[in-house]
């Protein structure tokens, strides 16, 4: 309702009806639009336990167990041997030359039949120790891990069984000169490479170990 102006002289009247209400329908047009609304955050998901040590990004640790870290005892202590045996080939070739020098073993029917042995007894040391180096570096590197050093080492121990059996084969016939103490070395060189082989290759806890299945 209209209000009118009072006459001079009056007291100023409160308005005669109630007040009016908000004003109907949308904003008028061309105000501002009310800022979009933004989407929840989805829930937080519950991560995956982690074994301990791991760093996001980096490759996963890895744990020996016994018997492959027996087994990396056992090839680095034959290869300690080996390298041994390489040096005393060497110093055999060495030796004997000087021990033979004095012979007439220079020239047998147009052969330098001492020349000849000297080189070979080096040769065969030197190959021996450049051998058996590598073993000794391809135990310490099944520990790091490397598969590669872990199956060639593998390759490497299948070939010696065999010839520790071939050679145990042939003191148990008779075949041979072989001393009384042979078949003994011979049975413990096949339980050390038995032993080496499981723990490379058979032992389940190897494979669980290259697998990093055995973090948990």
């Amino acid at each position: 309702m209209a209000s009118y102006p009072q006459p001079p002289g009056q007291p100023p009247q409160p308005p005669s009806g109630p007040p009016s209400g908000p004003p109907s329908g949308g904003p008028p047009s061309g105000s501002p639009a009310a800022p979009p609304g933004y989407p929840q955050p989805y829930p937080q998901q519950p991560y995956a336990a982690q074994p301990y040590g791991y760093v996001p990004g980096a490759r996963l640790p890895f744990r020996r167990n016994a018997m492959l870290v027996l087994a990396q005892v056992l090839v680095i202590i034959q290869g300690s041997l080996g390298v041994l045996v390489g040096l005393a080939v060497i110093l055999l070739g060495i030796v004997a030359n000087g021990a033979i020098s004095g012979l007439n073993l220079h020239n047998v029917n147009g052969y330098n039949f001492a020349g000849t042995a000297t080189v070979v007894l080096i040769v065969i040391g030197a190959v021996l120790l450049l051998l058996f180096i590598s073993v000794i570096i391809g135990g310490v590197l099944v520990g790091h891990p490397s598969q590669v050093a872990r199956w060639l080492l593998a390759a490497f121990e299948i070939l010696v069984l065999l010839g520790t059996i071939s050679s145990l084969t042939r003191q148990t016939s008779g075949i041979g000169t072989g001393t009384s103490n042979g078949p003994v070395g011979s049975i413990v060189a096949l339980v050390i490479e038995g032993l080496i082989l499981y723990g490379l290759i058979i032992d389940p806890a190897t494979y669980r170990a290259f697998a990093r299945k055995n973090l948990r």
